[in-house]
């Protein structure tokens, strides 16, 4: 349990951490991002919170957040903005199709890195039903980003994205 949530608080720290040593080790230094790139990513998680949150509200999962899950909101997009950050850098240099091969790639290392976690620690044996529905979410935010040149895009939409589905998933501790 950490940051209140059962597993899901694991998660965002693995992501952060990953993020920040995925960034270390591609040497990247990210600028601040433009304007262009924070109001079009603002865009996309937007569409994205709207299209998948509230639709998937009445068939998969409730999605709004209660005051408890919101204030931890911001904890989380930081946990999440380096590996959003990382996959940005990393993608930016490929056009759509180059950013769906990334999304694959991401996904297999994503899913191997947190089943090794999960071997290691079986507390984290929950995840094990909800690893299949990673690469679907980040595919969900790989998409409208597929034409973005802005690494900051890619990384503010699914920091904002990732990080909502994730308070909205787990169970509070």
């Amino acid at each position: 349990s950490l940051l209140g949530l059962s597993a899901g608080g694991y998660l965002i720290l693995w992501f952060g951490l990953a993020g920040a040593a995925g960034l270390i080790l591609v040497r990247q230094r990210p600028s601040l991002p433009s304007a262009r790139e924070a109001v079009s990513g603002l865009l996309i998680f937007t569409a994205l919170w709207l299209g998948v949150g509230l639709l998937g509200d009445k068939v998969w999962l409730p999605w709004l957040l209660i005051p408890e899950r919101l204030s931890l909101w911001p904890l989380a997009i930081a946990g999440l903005l380096p590996w959003c950050l990382l996959a940005g850098e990393v993608g930016r240099a490929t056009g759509g199709w180059g950013r769906i091969g990334w999304w694959l790639l991401q996904s297999v290392f994503l899913f191997a890195a947190l089943t090794l976690a999960i071997r290691l620690s079986t507390e984290l044996g929950f995840l094990t039903l909800i690893l299949p529905v990673f690469p679907i979410v980040l595919l969900f935010q790989t998409i409208p980003n597929a034409t973005q040149k802005g690494a900051w895009t890619s990384a503010i939409s699914g920091a904002l994205f990732v990080s909502w589905m994730l308070l909205a998933v787990f169970p509070l501790q």
